[in-house]
């Protein structure tokens, strides 16, 4: 069993002493709240925006969702706010500084054969939170991956 903060909180996924992945979400201080991913409403999850594809920016890599897909592939459904728009989701990329350069593509991580990552969260369902709460881990590979550890 497992308990997450509804306001934030950060999930980290390791191999003995390896950090394999990991994800702040909400108004945790992980030393740069900037970069977190938002924080769903109740009865929202988090998605990673591409399955098990990691650019370490959590806000770039990670969106509500009215969708939860657990077992499935991620679709982002994106909350409508109260007047009936959709907010569409952003993904910002690279650059920075003046010169007008930046990337036409996010820079994403390659993970390692066997790896297994993080993909969806749902920590703040309708009802009672502790027994609905879950967490959604990823295998990229062809191969059975091991969890005990």
């Amino acid at each position: 069993n497992f308990f997450l903060n509804n306001g934030g909180d950060i999930i980290k996924l390791k191999y003995k002493d390896k950090l394999i992945d990991e994800v702040a979400y909400g108004d945790f201080n992980d030393g740069n709240t900037s970069d977190n991913a938002p924080k769903p409403e109740k009865g929202q999850a988090l998605a990673r925006a591409q399955d098990s594809q990691d650019t370490n920016q959590d806000n770039n890599d990670w969106f509500i969702t009215t969708t939860p897909t657990q077992g499935l592939i991620n679709q982002i459904t994106a909350p409508i706010i109260e007047t009936t728009q959709t907010i569409q989701p952003q993904v910002s990329y690279g650059g920075g500084g003046g010169g007008g350069g930046g990337s036409s593509t996010p820079s994403y991580q390659a993970y390692q054969t066997g790896d297994v990552v993080i993909n969806e969260i749902m920590y703040n369902v309708s009802g009672s939170d502790p027994s609905h709460e879950w967490l959604e881990i990823y295998n990229p590979g062809a191969s059975e991956v091991d969890l005990n550890g």
